[in-house]
Parts: C-alpha cells; structure tokens; sequence
C-alpha cells in the first residue's frame, strides 16, 4: 500500500508525492514480544533492545520512554494528518514519522474510555460502566458502576512502576474524586489533575455544570480549589509534564508519562494571546469546510475513493449573516484551541531532542471520544442553564469569563466522514484519530504508515507493557482484580496486514456500550442499536469496507451475518459484566466535594 505524504497535500492543487509502505514494527518488536513472554514472572527485569550500526558493535538501549498524549472531544479529522485545515505541524509530524492507526475505537464517552485506557480493561469492568454523572436505577451498587476507577483495576502507572518506571501525570483525571481515588494513590509519582470532566481553562476555576461550579485540582495529592495564577490548561499541563521528566534527569529510570488534555473541551476558551489566525477560515460554512476535509481524507490514503460521508441535515445559507458570523466564531475559537495544544506538543517533543530523550520515546496521541454535539442552546439542562451564566456575547466568545459550546453541525464537520458525535455508537461517537509514534531502533525500516488495524484504548495499556517487558497480568494484588481484557496490538501490526481486507480476517472484536447504546465491530463488519434519534431501537448491520458513514442497513439482507455478530455481542455482554439500562436515567447525586 502506498500513501502520499501529509506535507505534500496543500489546499489547492492536491499534489501527491508518493511513499512506500512498510511494515511499523519490525525485527526488534518481535525481540520485544518475545522478552515480555520470558519475564512474565519478573516485572521489574529490564527489557533490553539492541539497535544496530554499521560503525561499530551493537549498542543496548534499556526500556523506552513511553508517552501518552489524549486530547478531549477532539474530532477524527480535526488534525491535518487526519483532513483537518486546522494548522497540527507537530501532531503531523508524529504521524510522518509514525503510524497512524485509523481504525481504532475509544469509548462514546471520556471517563469510560479514561478509565480503559488506564486500566487495559472494558469499562464495565474498571468502574465506569455508565458515567460517574448518570446511571440507571438497575445499575445502582453494581460492580463495574461504581463511577470511578475502582480497587480492583491495576493501573497502567501502578504496573510501569513495578517495571521501574517513573511516572507522571498532569491534566484531566476524571477517574474519582477523593485522595484516595486520585492519581497520586494509583500509581503516579507526580501528578496535577483536574478531577472532574471540565471546567474553565484559565485560572478562574469555574467548574463544567450546575452540579460543579467549582473546578477542583490535585498537585500531588493535595487538593485545590483554584488553579494556579496564571494557568491556561494546555500550557500549564505540558509544562508540568517537561518540569517533572526534568526533575527526574538524575535517574536511569524510563518514564512513562501522561499527558491528559481538556483542549479542546467545552468552555471553548481561546488561548492566551490569540493572534486571530483563523478569523476567516470558517465562514464558508459547515458544508463547504466538510467536503474539503473528505477530499483531503482520500487524498491521504485513509478514506477510499468508493466512500462517501454521512447526510448532512444543517444548511448554512437558511442562516441570517449574524447567525453565520457567531457560529463561524465559535468554530474559529476550537481551532485556536486545537492549534494551541499542538504547539504545547511540539515544545514536549522539543524538549525530549534536546535532553537525548526522543529516539527512545513511545509516543501514542489519540482523542478520547468524538468531538461533542452540545451547543448553548441544545445541551443538557445542567451544562446549559449554567452556560447562561457567563457573558456569552459575540464580542465576549472565547473569553476566560465565557461559555461557549459550538453545536452539532460543527461536531459533524469535526468527526467527517462519520456519522453522529460523541455519546454515539456510531463511528462518529467512536472512532478517534490515533498515532504511534515508535523509536527508530525498535523500527528498522521506519517510515511513515497507515495502518487499518482493528484496535481499541483498552489495547494500550497492553502494548506498552509489552515493549516495558512487564507482564499485563502481574503483580497480583488482589484475589478479585480485573484481569486487562486489552490485547497488544504490536503482532498484527508487525504483520503485512494493514488493510481492510485483512481486519476482515482477523479475528479481533472491539464493542463498546454507554446509556444503552450498543456497537460492535468484527472486521469490516458492524452492528449498532441505538434509540431514537440516533437509530430505530433495533439492530442495524453495516459493512464498513463501503459504507464507512453507516447509511445502508443491512440486517435483513444479511441475517446469517446479524445473528453471527449478535452471538459475539452475547460473548461480550456476559464475559464484561454489561448490565444494560431499565427505566430512565437519573443524575447520580455527586454529594459534597473532597475537602482533603
């Protein structure tokens, strides 16, 4: 398979220069499997890898560095790696370098897909099974809906560390609210976390909803009712990430390090000193800016030409010029937002090349969820009575005393081609962009790659334990822990089988349920059931190989094909603990804050 280069595609004539495509792990990635397989009873023995050169004798290289950067919200096509016209130079130049793995799946939500991505296990499983914020009555008191990150789960830090790992966290935690639940108690030596879903981006600390009005914080354990003075989250984040990874120079330790954004999550803030770069770029409309950034999805590699996007309901021109000028506005202070939190990555990566630390750095960057549809006017009750709060004006938009929400039509311009948002089953819920970024000893033949291989958040903690040569089932320390449900996906991808026909053959199954709504992928083939308005109550059967924006059911043509992928949906519900919702959902009472 060929691809063209990302930089090679501008926004005029779609110039193509050509790459060729090669296997994204190599020799040195089965040397690591192979080592993780022998240590499986010693987590703390050093994996070694050995990187080759023609000037002299092998060179041995210890455990790398591993990084893990997820930003909040953030659309499938937002980047330009991924279609996007808003300016990721540096999220861009990871996936150059890197793979980036387009058919891969977090949760419809953030904290149950936060609490797989740390716990290599379903979200029914680690705690999360609904949001801490809902659940129905017949969820109430039952394992896996405990609305936190529960004590059974061994977290990916907890497990790096028994590697000997340092370990380091700073933004979005969203994972418990009390000390006990909070990084610095499940496995992170340092740590700054915003513990709810959201808030201000700036130092006024004012929380995500009616129920929240205060964004709450731990540095290190401690807790903090304020932001520091001065904060913008997506600078203050990065620059505790650098300032601990510096701190820790001293030792011969690896780290591992995560990076939790709450760029670009509602309150849409603009950036300190924004410079009004993309004060023109969206009053074209919704329509306009989506069909460019599906020509340049199949310009790419990652959307075949057979492909179209899903139906657009929204017409920009049965707007008044005002209504088109705020909504443009709002756009325009997402992109900012994006636009930021790549510069922020870009100096982290800086920094690693200048200490001698990037050549041997596993970098993941991912999204947690599909951008969100809520608007100021259309979200829940709770977010938007509090929204009205703020000086929400047209000259005041994008302020820190703001609180902006850019609506559905924009949401389905973020996650083009995919159908629906975040809180969906459906692709556009889903299905997040994702890059690997692999150190070139563990690369022999690095190069920039698409890779269609099936995958989800639970398979990183997996995957990273395999290249730390520890063990993703050990240390034991409870007779009731949640064994990680994740799989390595470094086998399939050292194979030659990035494409669609060969995730047709694997067997791989990825399902994901919140609020009762359902999905399941095995190949190319999916199911969804989902309430109206998002689907008809029932099973919908889909083939993704030609039909990516899921348009065309195809349960009663194919019932041989439905009933085989309910039988894996059966597998899934039993063996992870799903307990789908009876009744009405209710806001589950968040009591009084943590005040230690």
């Amino acid at each position: 398979m060929q691809r063209p280069t990302i930089s090679s595609i501008t926004s005029g004539v779609l110039s193509v220069k050509i790459v060729s495509r090669v296997i994204v792990v190599g020799a040195m990635a089965l040397t690591l499997c192979a080592c993780a397989e022998q240590n499986t009873n010693d987590a703390t023995e050093v994996l070694a890898a050995k990187e080759h050169s023609s000037n002299g004798p092998e060179k041995t290289i210890g455990q790398p560095n591993l990084l893990i950067v997820i930003a909040d919200d953030l659309g499938y096509s937002d980047l330009g790696a991924f279609g996007g016209e808003i300016e990721t130079p540096n999220i861009d130049a990871l996936a150059e370098s890197g793979t980036q793995m387009v058919d891969f799946y977090a949760s419809l939500t953030c904290s149950p897909s936060r609490a797989m991505l740390m716990s290599g296990a379903d979200n029914h499983l680690a705690g999360l099974g609904n949001m801490d914020e809902t659940l129905a009555d017949n969820q109430l008191g039952i394992p896996g809906y405990e609305g936190y990150l529960n004590e059974r789960v061994l977290t990916l830090a907890d497990a790096l560390k028994s590697g000997g790992y340092q370990t380091y966290m700073a933004g979005k935690w969203h994972l418990g609210m009390t000390k006990a639940l909070g990084p610095a108690e499940r496995g992170f030596d340092k740590s700054f976390a915003l513990l709810s879903g959201g808030g201000s981006h700036y130092d006024n600390s004012f929380g995500p909803d009616m129920h929240r009005t205060e964004a709450l914080y731990r540095d290190n354990g401690k807790l903090l009712n304020r932001a520091p003075e001065g904060f913008f989250s997506s600078d203050y984040y990065t620059n505790r990430i650098i300032q601990n990874i510096e701190d820790g120079g001293a030792s011969e330790d690896p780290f591992f390090a995560y990076l939790s954004f709450t760029a670009p999550h509602w309150p849409l803030q603009l950036p300190p000193e924004y410079d009004g770069k993309y004060a023109e770029t969206y009053k074209k409309g919704w329509a306009e800016v989506r069909g460019q950034r599906l020509a340049k999805l199949k310009a790419l590699g990652i959307v075949s030409e057979a492909n179209d996007m899903a139906p657009f309901g929204a017409d920009w021109d049965a707007l008044s010029e005002q209504e088109k000028q705020f909504s443009a506005k709002k756009m325009e202070i997402y992109a900012a937002m994006v636009d930021d939190m790549d510069a922020n990555i870009g100096n982290l990566v800086d920094y690693l090349k200048s200490k001698g630390l990037y050549e041997n750095t596993v970098i993941v960057f991912l999204s947690d969820n599909g951008a969100s549809p809520w608007g100021n006017d259309t979200s829940p009750p709770a977010v938007r009575d509090w929204a009205n709060t703020f000086n929400n004006s047209y000259e005041n938009a994008g302020q820190p005393d703001s609180f902006i929400l850019y609506g559905k039509q924009w949401a389905e311009v973020s996650n083009t081609p995919y159908k629906h948002s975040k809180g969906s089953a459906s692709e556009g819920g889903i299905r997040v962009p994702m890059i690997l970024r692999m150190p070139e000893h563990l690369l022999p033949e690095s190069s920039s790659s698409i890779s269609n291989v099936l995958a989800g958040i639970e398979d990183i903690m997996p995957t990273f334990l395999e290249l730390a040569g520890v063990d993703a089932q050990a240390p034991k320390v409870k007779a009731d822990q949640v064994p990680v449900t994740g799989s390595s996906f470094l086998p399939e991808l050292m194979s030659d089988g990035n494409s669609i026909e060969a995730s047709t053959s694997s067997s791989k199954v990825v399902a994901r349920e919140i609020w009762g709504k359902q999905g399941l992928r095995a190949g190319s083939w999916k199911i969804v059931n989902q309430p109206p308005p998002m689907g008809n109550g029932d099973w919908q059967l889909y083939n993704l190989e030609n039909d990516i924006a899921e348009q065309f059911d195809l349960a009663s043509e194919e019932p041989q094909k439905l009933a085989e992928m309910l039988g894996l949906w059966r597998e899934y519900v039993e063996s992870n603990n799903v307990v789908l919702p009876e009744g009405e959902f209710r806001v589950r009472d968040v009591g009084a804050s943590p005040t230690e």
